[in-house]
């Protein structure tokens, strides 16, 4: 099985599928993130969404229970391999879906005010120069929602496995647009903003040892120094495997934040 490398994507979406459920299944935050995201958004007049870095349909399967029927949702994702998931999620959800097979970067090839909601779900620290491009394609009274990770994210675990945190590939990836900068990075494109933070940790037992390993062999290459070094993606499971072994329970930060932002500045 392989993790997640670059901004390509992520391979094996029924994979990626069942890494999110570890992670819901091991969390000590019960509220699924995506509902903590989408609360108090008005969906009554979200006609056209985006969904952008949109995977196997992670975020989607949230924004199709909450808007009208036959909405439209495009998704945008530079792994083809996700098109059949993301459309059966949307279709299965009463909306209209529609896959874009493109590696973001700082344009989007819609002409401005096309959407009512854009949504970015684990995916902006991967593409940020393509914020402003965001606010000029909202609607003037549209909805953009971030979610994303906290860089103190995994450092327990990093420390464990012998890979210092600041070094490692998760932070050069996170600090991309974390839960940190995400604020600076948006103010300057949206006339309101509301950081909502999603304090949680994931826990796991000797008994979880295979949910455990799942979750390290897939995040392996960013566990990893962003440099390369001894500790490289070959070393991660087995020293992970010890550490779990060794101390029979292991607590993993995992505080992410949403960042929802109005009065799009064009």
């Amino acid at each position: 099985m392989r993790g997640p490398s670059t901004a390509a994507g992520y391979p094996e979406p029924a994979l990626h599928e069942s890494i999110s459920e570890i992670i819901r299944r091991h969390s000590s935050n019960r509220v699924d993130v995506r509902l903590a995201a989408l609360e108090g958004i008005d969906f009554s007049r979200a006609h056209r969404l985006l969904d952008l870095g949109c995977g196997f349909g992670f975020m989607t399967r949230a924004l199709a229970a909450k808007a009208p029927a036959g909405a439209t949702i495009i998704g945008v994702d530079s792994d083809p391999g996700n098109r059949p998931a993301f459309l059966a999620t949307a279709s299965a959800g009463g909306c209209r879906g529609s896959f874009l097979c493109h590696t973001l970067g700082s344009h989007l090839d819609f002409p401005a005010r096309t959407f009512d909601l854009v949504a970015a779900s684990y995916s902006l620290y991967f593409f940020p120069a393509i914020v402003p491009e965001v606010a000029r394609v909202l609607q003037p009274g549209g909805t953009f929602v971030a979610v994303t990770h906290s860089e103190s994210g995994f450092s327990g675990l990093l420390r464990a496995l012998g890979v210092p945190p600041e070094r490692s590939a998760l932070r050069s990836m996170i600090e991309g647009f974390s839960a940190e900068n995400g604020a600076s990075l948006l103010q300057r494109h949206f006339a309101q903003l509301e950081q909502r933070p999603y304090p949680n940790t994931l826990t796991f037992q000797a008994s979880d040892m295979r949910d455990f390993l799942t979750l390290v062999r897939f995040k392996a290459p960013q566990l990893a120094p962003a440099a390369g070094g001894p500790a490289a993606p070959a070393d991660i499971e087995q020293r992970a495997r010890d550490l779990l072994q060794y101390t029979g329970s292991i607590v993993i930060e995992k505080d992410d934040a949403t960042f929802v932002c109005t009065g799009p500045r064009p």
